[in-house]
């Protein structure tokens, strides 16, 4: 810079996993052709061990050339192993004159390979040997490595040219934007913007670690790298504000702002925005921001920063307009993308319906295949599949924290739900009836479960029946662990019917019935939906409603309370060691005072009970 010289080091991945992939399959193909005890294997291993060699060292000297008398396959492999030795040691030149042989020899079963690995290597070499010009803080390809960059992108756009060889080797495209984006970094940076917004699965780390260098230069809504130095000062202020709330940092990005209404400030002061902001500023903020087609780059993160201010204006009309655009691209995305999509309509919901229903996601991943889910025995479980939708933490919280009763019995009749997902919101309402006495409710509660969970409606239809139904009820949620008042995020238990001990353990404590949280603790203010905002547009710090008591604690004194009463029902041995089981195997243990009770009842009583036999301790 400024005429002095600058040498950057950078990192370099010089073997990559496909490579290692290759060779193992080669391996595999040529020991199934040689024999594993064949000198022609034993020399290809020999050669492979001493190209891998150079992924990390620079010593050693090259491959020496087949041998005339070899066949012609084994000859064929040291030449492309020659040419990945140069490739690996950095002769980028060199290897590309080798790979280019080899893509000209007809019978070669590493010409395909080996067509691609001639741009590849100039690319290299164009990003490893040759220089960059540095002037006024932006890097620009020396003529240099512009020339071997242009060379190599030529190469890939001929290939892409070949339908047949692209989808064989789709990563051509990829090498086709890093290469353009290497040579103009404006054109791939608005490239990558909106690949990012429509097809985030086509983005992968390389291409955010190529965008992350070309952005600190250009930006499509900021010329100048001064510009953009100062943009991204204050961006970082926004970390900082996230942090820490610092009122000073935000009113120096709202003055960046009013200064220069540029989209980056924009979007800086809308991601900032909140309560405490000006109402004029907000309302400024939505005029401003109107307006903004869906290829702008950031328009799905912009429109997300609208939603929520307008929220804070408490502007329902523009509101729904807004959820509805939002829909619509979630509608058309990714499944990640959507979600993050629903889930900021969610916070915007009117009512208790509208929350759940947006704030169902379909998972990205699951520990089990489709395949799997749909073979397990649906008397036991709740299959639940990539199809199936789930709560994500976020929206468990926000329903574990605001829903009342009514709420959650409103709550399972919202469209786009799961079974899965109505008939845990049916336990949580039916269990949270319980803990109130409002066994009217809980006797409406019950043919809701029935419904959405098929294997546990005679269970329900026990509970109506029951003449004790405190009793009944207790019986029904000791024998099933998957009973809570809670609803876990996710997938949280499949099986409500565990009762067996070598299928219940503390392996699986945190998803035996329920925990509760001491510290009674706040929810994230941010995630409090519209609905249970303050009128005057104010987050709150919504506070979690009374933990619920442990399993044990609250459910074992009704079956001792029975127990005392009804020593001739012959459920009673079981229910008894079910409350001394639930209070070691809980999600939250004990209370001791009502494992011991249960437990010196079992023994009093019912000495010769095989149950009695399963209970040696009771626990604290």
């Amino acid at each position: 810079r400024d005429g002095k010289r600058v040498t950057t080091t950078v990192s370099l991945d010089n073997c990559r996993p496909d490579a290692i992939n290759t060779a193992n399959s080669t391996f595999l193909e040529r020991r199934s052709r040689y024999g594993s005890e064949s000198m022609e294997l034993q020399r290809w291993l020999e050669a492979q061990i001493r190209v891998f060699q150079q992924c990390h060292t620079d010593v050693g000297e090259p491959l020496e050339e087949p041998a005339s008398e070899w066949q012609a396959i084994e000859q064929h492999d040291r030449r492309y192993q020659i040419a990945a030795w140069h490739f690996y040691r950095q002769r980028y030149l060199q290897a590309a004159e080798r790979f280019e042989r080899i893509a000209a020899t007809a019978d070669s079963p590493w010409r395909d390979l080996a067509r691609y690995l001639v741009p590849r290597s100039l690319a290299r070499h164009a990003s490893i040997k040759t220089p960059v010009v540095v002037e006024n803080y932006r890097w620009r390809p020396s003529e240099e490595r512009e020339r071997y960059l242009k060379a190599a992108l030529a190469r890939f756009k001929a290939l892409a040219a070949d339908e047949d060889y692209l989808a064989r080797f789709p990563s051509v495209i990829t090498q086709i934007r890093r290469i353009g984006g290497a040579l103009d970094d404006t054109t791939y940076v608005g490239d990558f913007e909106r690949r990012l917004i429509e097809r985030p699965s086509s983005v992968d780390p390389a291409d955010i670690r190529s965008f992350d260098h070309s952005a600190r230069f250009v930006h499509s809504a900021v010329g100048r790298p001064e510009d953009y130095r100062r943009w991204l000062g204050h961006a970082m202020d926004v970390e900082s504000y996230w942090g820490y709330r610092d009122r000073s940092s935000v009113e120096s990005i709202f003055d960046a702002w009013r200064d220069e209404p540029a989209p980056p400030y924009l979007y800086l002061a809308l991601s900032i925005a909140d309560e405490q902001s000006r109402r004029e500023d907000l309302r400024q903020l939505l005029a401003q921001s109107d307006g903004h087609t869906p290829d702008t780059p950031g328009y799905v993160a912009m429109l997300k920063h609208r939603l929520r201010v307008a929220g804070l204006l408490r502007e329902e009309a523009l509101m729904r307009d807004m959820k509805r655009e939002l829909a619509r691209q979630a509608a058309r995305a990714t499944t990640a993308a959507a979600n993050s999509m629903r889930l900021r309509i969610a916070r915007a919901a009117f009512d208790v319906r509208e929350y759940v229903r947006w704030a169902s996601l379909l998972p990205i991943d699951l520990p089990w295949s489709d395949e799997y889910a749909g073979r397990l025995p649906v008397a036991r479980y709740q299959r639940v599949t990539r199809e199936t939708r789930l709560f994500p933490s976020e929206a468990a919280d926000v329903i574990n924290t605001l829903y009342t009763v009514q709420m959650l019995l409103d709550a399972v009749v919202a469209p786009e739900l799961s079974d899965y997902q109505r008939s845990r919101l049916a336990i949580a309402a039916w269990t949270k009836a319980l803990f109130a006495d409002d066994l009217n409710s809980a006797m409406r509660i019950a043919g809701t479960i029935g419904e959405t969970a098929p294997h546990l409606a005679q269970a329900m239809d026990d509970f109506k029946a029951a003449s004790d139904k405190h009793f009944e009820a207790a019986w029904i949620v000791l024998h099933h662990p998957g009973f809570s008042p809670l609803i876990q995020p996710g997938v949280g238990r499949t099986d409500f019917d565990a009762p067996a001990a070598d299928r219940v353990g503390v392996s699986m404590s945190e998803y035996n019935w329920w925990c509760t949280d001491e510290d009674n603790p706040f929810l994230v203010a941010e995630a409090v939906p519209y609905f249970a905002r303050d009128p005057d547009g104010k987050r709150r710090q919504a506070r979690t409603a009374q933990p619920p008591p442990s399993v044990a604690g609250f459910f074992g004194p009704w079956v001792i309370r029975y127990a005392k009463d009804n020593l001739d029902d012959p459920r009673v041995p079981q229910a008894l060691h079910r409350v001394v089981f639930a209070t070691r195997y809980s999600c939250t243990s004990g209370p001791g005072s009502v494992s011991r009770n249960a437990h010196s009842m079992l023994h009093k009583h019912f000495p010769d009970s095989e149950w009695t036999k399963k209970t040696p301790y009771w626990y604290d």
